[in-house]
């Protein structure tokens, strides 16, 4: 029988009980390496990868089209053959490739990122402040620039609770020359006298119903050091014999009521593929082989370890090769800028709107030593 196969496939199947036209691309399944006896399961995927090799040798090679669509179609005829044989579907056959997840925590440009929040319980008002810290610090001391970009989202849950007014914390709890833009529909003369922000026209013209509506933005700017709550330093030191001596300190400063940080991440550059030697380390640590650098975590900062420091030597010679370090972190418990929210009522009658959710989403942007 099977000498009986291989003349078949040789000369090729009469094409009139096949409907395939082109070649296909299955999807592939990695197998476990540590598997002896093939499984069904890891038979179908060796006969994939070789139906997917046969698909694409029949559409690359334009020298062999000799035959012109006789030849196309010989070809189906044979991988049709070869599913059969093989059982293996034609829905599976068709399924386009699977492409792996992307890293998490890892953006387009390879830069790690905060884990993202767990969803929240939204209110029949929900509001989210939102800010982005972006930081440029010297490695020698000094920082260049400050800037964190905010807005407040406001989604109403019903129709009713789309005529509410928003009030704010007082001004004078904000920090000093924050600049602030509201959205066209957003009423400035209730923003300007009283902090109040509500439709112009609550009428014609409430909230939209079900989506995160950005009704408020600032900004603010500082070339301060002190402003920054949250400072890292590197000192690299030439050890000779190719080697660097490698000391970093981190420190927490509660500004305002910035009580804790979470999800800290402290990249520094790695000089060579090296492996580098850990001394001391006051958190964890990994190494990012696809960045080429070494990850400092610590996942939550507060008053009891609101400083930290990790010593390691590794093989190099120019010390400039350890910079820019990037730094990422999160905030869940106040806005850096201390614009909140103080009350929340419906337009029409003045009653505070009890159901009402509120959430902090502060991150850095940005955040490297040069």
């Amino acid at each position: 029988m099977e000498m009986q196969r291989k003349e078949e496939r040789k000369k090729g199947l009469s094409s009139g009980s096949l409907q395939s036209s082109s070649p296909f691309s299955p999807p592939i399944r990695q197998m476990s390496s540590s598997m002896s006896t093939p499984s069904p399961s890891t038979t179908q995927t060796a006969t994939s990868s070789n139906f997917q090799a046969l698909a694409a040798g029949g559409g690359a090679k334009k020298g062999m089209q000799l035959g012109g669509m006789g030849a196309k179609s010989k070809m189906s005829d044979m991988l049709e053959a070869i599913r059969t044989e093989e059982g293996i579907s034609a829905q599976a056959m068709e399924e386009p490739p699977v492409s792996p997840p992307a890293a998490s925590g890892v953006n387009a440009a390879g830069v790690v990122q905060p884990a993202e929040q767990p969803q929240v319980k939204m209110g029949s008002v929900h509001l989210v402040l939102d800010e982005k810290l972006s930081a440029t610090v010297n490695r020698d001391g000094g920082m260049e620039n400050l800037e964190v970009k905010g807005e407040l989202l406001l989604r109403a849950g019903d129709a009713e609770h789309a005529k509410v007014q928003v009030l704010l914390s007082s001004k004078g709890n904000w920090k000093e020359d924050v600049q602030f833009k509201t959205h066209p529909q957003v009423d400035k003369g209730l923003w300007s006298s009283q902090h109040l922000i509500c439709p112009r026209d609550h009428q014609s013209k409430p909230f939209p119903v079900g989506q995160l509506l950005p009704v408020l933005k600032w900004r603010f700017a500082s070339k301060d050091e002190g402003q920054l709550p949250f400072n890292v330093t590197v000192w690299p030191t030439p050890a000779g014999g190719q080697q660097i001596d490698v000391s970093a300190e981190y420190e927490f400063v509660a500004i305002d009521k910035l009580e804790q940080l979470r999800n800290v991440l402290i990249s520094i550059p790695l000089p060579t593929s090296a492996t580098p030697k850990i001394d001391h380390i006051d958190g964890e640590y990994s190494i990012n082989p696809k960045l080429k650098c070494l990850e400092w975590r610590i996942p939550l900062i507060d008053s009891s370890n609101s400083s930290g420091t990790l010593e390691f030597s590794v093989s190099g010679e120019d010390v400039a090769t350890l910079f820019p370090v990037r730094v990422t972190f999160s905030v869940e418990d106040h806005p850096f800028c201390d614009v909140d929210i103080a009350t929340v009522k419906m337009i029409d009658g003045g009653q505070e709107v009890d159901g009402h959710t509120r959430q902090v989403q502060l991150s850095t942007d940005d955040y490297r030593i040069i």
